[in-house]
């Protein structure tokens, strides 16, 4: 994630792990998982605009969710900040593919 992309999105990654914990059926984390790990992927393979469209789609659903359960709306400008948040997790806790945190 570039500087200039946390700072823009840094504010609501709290409120998004608070409402990713909070969320009843867990289906958000499952996705944010599952979106990590073919971020990893992706990330060795950067042409590969399958895994990127298959990212950015689960990132979207989150969105959806998220605005849903907020009250905001649907907000597709969201997605982004989930996506930046992905591929954050994706750094942080997946090589390859693989958990390693």
């Amino acid at each position: 994630m570039t500087t200039t992309n946390r700072n823009d999105f840094s504010d609501l990654f709290d409120d998004m792990v608070e409402w990713l914990d909070l969320e009843p059926s867990h289906h958000a984390w499952a996705i944010i998982e599952e979106a990590a790990r073919l971020q990893s992927i992706s990330a060795q393979e950067p042409n590969n605009l399958h895994l990127a469209g298959r990212v950015y789609g689960m990132a979207a659903a989150v969105s959806v969710m998220y605005d849903r359960e907020q009250g905001y709306g649907i907000d597709e400008a969201n997605a982004q900040a989930w996506v930046q948040y992905v591929e954050d997790f994706a750094e942080s806790n997946y090589e390859g593919g693989e958990r390693i945190g």
